[in-house]
């Protein structure tokens, strides 16, 4: 039986939960208005389980926090009209293999936390992205599937000491806002490469 509080939010169109239990998500079903759900938060620290947001197919802003270990993330390619999306504190997410499956529509993408992100492969399939956030993904190595996002506007890429190329994002033409705050092994020529192709965009965290 989902709580008050849930019940609440799912007719006022969004969903904000600290703590949802597998029983909890699987409960979030077409009788209780999930088709009218267009927001949602959700702390998966005692959940197990993804499948249930396949049915959620109205969502256009989805918050995931602490996803489990041996998620099935394929289950979030059912959310076409995704645009917003963001994983916080989830060392579980080693790869974005799960973008490739269609999420045409999402524009903005947060991974906060993640501290086992080591390669964006998979970032392809989310071509429609303009506003690009990374933080705290100590592992990460490679970003060369950036180079697919021709419409990125904006690219965070903040306390990744292991990042060293960064020459995929050369071929992006739109960025006009780029950050790589507490990424200390660029190389330097790298850094006047980027200096020369961006002359007009606004460029933090680099000497």
């Amino acid at each position: 039986m989902l709580s008050s509080s849930v019940q609440q939010d799912i007719k006022e169109g969004s969903v904000y939960e600290t703590a949802l239990s597998d029983r909890d998500l699987a409960s979030l079903s077409v009788e209780h208005g999930i088709a009218a759900i267009r927001e949602l938060h959700l702390d998966f620290s005692e959940c197990t389980t993804l499948e249930p947001l396949r049915r959620m197919t109205g969502v256009e802003s989805l918050a995931l926090v602490k996803v489990p270990e041996g998620a099935d993330l394929e289950a979030l390619g059912a959310l076409s009209n995704l645009r917003e999306l963001s994983f916080s504190r989830s060392p579980a997410l080693d790869n974005l293999s799960f973008l490739q499956n269609g999420l045409r529509k999402l524009e903005c993408l947060a991974l906060l936390n993640c501290s086992n992100l080591v390669t964006f492969q998979g970032l392809e399939g989310a071509s429609a992205v303009t506003d690009l956030q990374v933080d705290f993904s100590e592992k990460l190595l490679d970003i060369s599937a950036v180079s697919t996002l021709r419409n990125l506007e904006s690219l965070v890429i903040r306390n990744a000491p292991r990042l060293i190329d960064i020459s995929p994002i050369l071929q992006l033409e739109k960025l006009n806002f780029i950050n790589f705050d507490g990424c200390p092994r660029i190389p330097e020529h790298q850094i006047e490469q980027l200096r020369t192709f961006f002359p007009a965009a606004t460029i933090l965290g680099l000497p």
